[in-house]
């Protein structure tokens, strides 16, 4: 977005008598390449959107507003808009902009005044993909390779019912009253591919991806193993007798739990009154071996990030330490409420109210030998039902799983499915029976993790023991 658009609504929103203004920009742009098992790409769609939102601050009230047009009128429309919302809103006198500009220089709405930062430092340099003819190319040999080779690789093949490959490139400004100025760029690519086999009348299916910032570092050969394997694992699985059973769960499993009940996080939520640990600080909630912080600048991380929605600068963050809930997700109005300090987890969209969220959490080794965790347990890879098999305020969760059933010496005896999972997210940290001593990296780049065996998790089926 433009600086003197930036200046133009923060210098109109002055003139209206606001006592704070905050700009959010967001452009995205995304390649998609796809093949649906034809030996031929069936699409291609290139996606191009921006948005801009307004937060203002009047008689201690919010008002919110956005455009999808960036001319003047439409910019002068989207601000009184956001005026008059705010006529119709419960006053929040914690609620304000108060991040201000950390270049020594603040003026009364930031006029010509701005504290530039980016975060192009990762923002990967492909030259060779510059051309985008020569990208298209690419992409497109990425995408049928994937669909040839899984009808190469396994004589099982029903149907090849999705294959493609995804550029995105995002950017974001947040500017506001207060003189902050900063901007954002994030680009990454992802392979998606899955294979449906069919033996008899069994029929199974698997879909894998792979993210990373730069194209020739997308693992294909992943995608294709993993998809491949866990569809031909499907075929041969069955239930295991209902009971308790000691379960590890795959990077992408235990991210999608703790993404689940991520409330415990939320000072939000303990604003609102329903964060069941609002009045856990200091005290143990977890296991001693469990340390989990968030990691905003933790390079290896997809979400890496410099700053917040509110344009707060980020810092690597403890959330539980040997088991000492230590912090909550902040960002300035609940920080204000509850006279703590603001640590940088605002999350708003342009179109959206201020809120806190996590960025890239990262839970620290254990001890234990990762070869050692999977002896005798339950390892669960695939989820489903996920926020409507869960309660947040009470903990309970039960989801239809599928994974692997392993012996005391650490072999699979047997692949699962028609299965469920059920327990207490709150309980099952304390029950945590062995930590592993290596991280590992979700699909999605965005949840790190080594191997945890938890105890005494219910799984259910119709099998009888």
């Amino acid at each position: 977005m433009k600086t003197e658009l930036c200046e133009h609504i923060l210098k109109r929103a002055k003139d209206k008598e606001t006592t704070g203004c905050e700009l959010l920009w967001r452009r995205d742009e995304s390649i998609a390449m796809k093949s649906a098992g034809e030996g031929k790409i069936n699409s291609v769609t290139h996606s191009n959107r921006a948005v801009v939102g307004v937060r203002i601050i009047k008689d201690h009230r919010v008002g919110i507003s956005y455009s999808e047009a960036m001319d003047v009128e439409s910019l002068d429309c989207m601000l009184d808009e956001a005026i008059n919302n705010s006529r119709f809103l419960d006053s929040k006198e914690y609620e304000v902009i108060d991040v201000g500009s950390d270049s020594g220089g603040i003026n009364s709405f930031g006029l010509m005044n701005f504290s530039e930062l980016n975060n192009d430092e990762l923002f990967a340099k492909e030259s060779e993909w510059d051309n985008q003819e020569a990208l298209l190319q690419k992409m497109q040999e990425m995408t049928l390779f994937m669909e040839s080779e899984i009808r190469a690789r396994s004589a099982l093949v029903s149907s090849i019912p999705y294959n493609s490959v995804n550029k995105v490139i995002s950017e974001f400004v947040v500017a506001n009253s207060l003189g902050i100025h900063r901007q954002s760029r994030r680009k990454f690519y992802t392979a998606h591919t899955g294979a449906v086999l069919k033996r008899s009348n069994t029929i199974a299916g698997f879909w894998e991806n792979h993210l990373s910032r730069r194209l020739r570092d997308v693992d294909l050969e992943y995608c294709l193993k993993q998809s491949l394997q866990r569809a031909n694992d499907i075929l041969d699985a069955r239930p295991i007798p209902t009971g308790n059973y000691q379960v590890v769960f795959s990077p992408e499993t235990l991210g999608t739990l703790f993404d689940c009940f991520s409330i415990i996080f939320s000072s939000k939520a303990s604003l609102e009154g329903h964060n069941p640990f609002k009045d856990k600080l200091g005290t143990s909630v977890a296991n001693q071996e469990l340390t989990i912080s968030d990691r905003p600048l933790y390079p290896a991380g997809l979400a890496y990030s410099l700053f917040d929605d509110e344009g707060m600068m980020r810092k690597d963050m403890p959330l539980i330490e040997r088991g000492i809930l230590k912090n909550f997700y902040f960002n300035s109005a609940t920080a204000r409420y509850f006279k703590s300090k603001n640590n940088g987890f605002a999350r708003r969209s342009p179109r959206g109210a201020l809120d806190v969220s996590g960025q890239q959490q990262y839970i620290s080794p254990g001890r234990e030998n990762n070869s050692n965790l999977l002896n005798d347990c339950f390892y669960i890879i695939k989820l489903e039902g996920i926020h409507a098999g869960a309660n947040p305020v009470s903990g309970e969760f039960s989801f239809p799983a599928q994974g692997y059933l392993y012996n005391s010496r650490g072999e699979v005896t047997q692949s699962v499915r028609s299965v469920t999972v059920a327990g207490n997210f709150y309980q099952m940290l304390s029950q945590i029976e062995a930590i592993g001593n290596q991280v590992e990296r979700s699909s999605t780049g965005d949840f790190f993790a080594p191997k945890i065996r938890f105890k005494g998790l219910k799984i259910g089926s119709d099998t009888k023991n």
